[in-house]
C-alpha cells in the first residue's frame, strides 16, 4: 500500500468515529448521526481515489503525470468557447479562473494530454454541475497542446478531458467516461487492483471503528 494513503486513511476513520453531527430539526438524532457519518465516508472514498489512481499511474514508464494541479482556464480560450469556437488551438496562459483537477498525464505512446477528475460515479451529478463541467472541458481541450508544452516539455498530438467514474453513474458523456473496469486497458498499466486494495482498507479499517457501518465484518 502507498503509506501516505494509508496514514490519510488512518486519520481520516478516527476523525470518522468521532464526528458530530450537524443539528437537524427534520430528522432524530440518530438519523443525523447516519447522515453525518455516510456524508463523511462518501468524501473519503472519494479521496482515496483521487490519491491512490494519480499514484499508481505516476510509476508507469509511458506516462508523465502531475497530480493534483491546478490547471488555469485562459480567460480568452473562455471567450472562444462561448462564441463556439472548439477547433482551433490557444495559448496557455495563467490568466483567468482556476480549476482543480486529479490528475493531468502525457502518454508517451500516443502523445495525448489528458485532463482527469476521479469520481465514485455511485450517483449522476446535475446537470447544471455536467454543462458547467462540459465548458471547462471545451476550453482545456482548446489549451492542452500549449499547456503540455508548458508543463512536460513535450509535443501532444491531441487532448482529451475523462472523468473517472469508478461505479459509472456520473452521467457524463460517454466518451468522456472511463469506469473502474477499463482502467487497466486504457491506460497499459494495473490500477484497479491497487485502488481495490485501498479500499479495502478503508472499509475494513472504518468497520472496526464504527461497527456495522460498511458490511464489511
Amino acid at each position: 500500500m502507498l503509506a501516505d494513503v494509508k496514514a490519510s486513511i488512518d486519520r481520516k476513520v478516527t476523525d470518522l468515529a468521532r464526528a458530530q453531527p450537524n443539528p437537524d430539526p427534520a430528522i432524530a438524532p440518530w438519523a443525523r448521526q447516519v447522515a453525518s457519518v455516510v456524508r463523511g465516508i462518501q468524501a473519503a472514498e472519494g479521496n482515496v481515489l483521487a490519491q491512490v489512481i494519480p499514484a499508481v499511474l505516476s510509476s508507469a514508464p509511458h506516462l508523465n503525470v502531475v497530480a493534483q494541479p491546478r490547471v488555469t482556464l485562459p480567460q480568452h480560450a473562455v471567450e472562444a468557447v462561448e462564441q463556439g469556437v472548439t477547433d482551433t488551438a490557444f495559448e496557455y496562459t495563467e490568466e483567468g479562473a482556476k480549476r482543480q483537477l486529479d490528475f493531468v498525464c502525457i502518454d508517451a505512446r500516443t502523445g495525448l494530454v489528458q485532463f482527469v477528475e476521479c469520481k465514485r460515479g455511485r450517483h449522476q451529478i446535475g446537470a447544471d454541475h455536467q454543462r458547467a463541467r462540459l465548458k471547462d472541458d471545451a476550453v482545456l481541450e482548446l489549451v492542452g497542446r500549449s499547456y503540455a508544452r508548458k508543463q512536460f516539455r513535450q509535443i501532444a498530438s491531441g487532448c482529451r478531458c475523462l472523468t473517472i467514474s469508478w461505479y459509472g453513474k456520473t452521467g457524463m458523456p460517454e466518451d468522456r467516461t472511463l469506469r473502474a473496469s477499463e482502467l487497466d486497458e486504457y491506460y497499459g498499466w494495473p490500477v484497479r487492483k491497487h485502488v481495490e486494495e485501498h479500499l479495502k482498507y478503508f472499509r475494513t479499517r472504518l468497520d472496526r471503528a464504527i461497527p456495522g457501518v460498511t458490511g464489511v465484518t
